[in-house]
């Protein structure tokens, strides 16, 4: 009767690590690379269709914590967990997340030019600062919590 998992009859003396095959390794990659990316999108984004006026700075400051800082957490402990392919997801959330900033701010600018809406209370270049600030965050977040990842690895 064969032994698991080599499918000898040999008895060893050793126990003997089961490597990965690449099909799993490359499955485990991409799955965490597009669950990372999609969830981290959906958590930024959410609180700007929930909080519809972001022209006072305490509503843009709502919205951009009720939905960064869970998306950041996760983007920590998702790399942590699965290394340099969900940093690179991470990376993609927060790049898209954005691009999704900057379009919304421009919104309530471009809304308060065509007076529909009231002056945003904070000033126009923020409409760069903030989605820039986002993309930049993400990249540390994914870069520190790879490095860290890999160092605690590392004999």
């Amino acid at each position: 009767m064969a032994i698991e998992p080599l499918q000898t009859d040999e008895p060893l003396n050793e126990v003997v690590v089961r490597e990965q095959d690449t099909d799993t390794v490359m499955l485990w990659g991409c799955g965490s690379f597009v669950v990372s990316s999609v969830t981290i999108f959906v958590l930024g984004v959410t609180p700007f269709f929930i909080i519809q006026d972001i022209g006072p700075t305490n509503s843009l400051l709502l919205a951009l914590a009720v939905g960064c800082l869970p998306a950041l957490l996760l983007g920590v402990i998702v790399t942590r967990k699965r290394g340099l392919p969900a940093a690179c997801g991470t990376l993609g959330g927060f790049m898209v997340v954005g691009v999704f900033l900057h379009l919304r701010i421009q919104q309530a600018f471009t809304a308060a030019m065509a007076q529909q809406a009231s002056v945003p209370e904070y000033p126009a270049f923020m409409a760069y600062l903030i989605p820039t600030s986002a993309v930049l965050i993400g990249l540390l977040v994914a870069f520190i919590s790879y490095r860290v990842e890999t160092s605690v690895k590392s004999p």
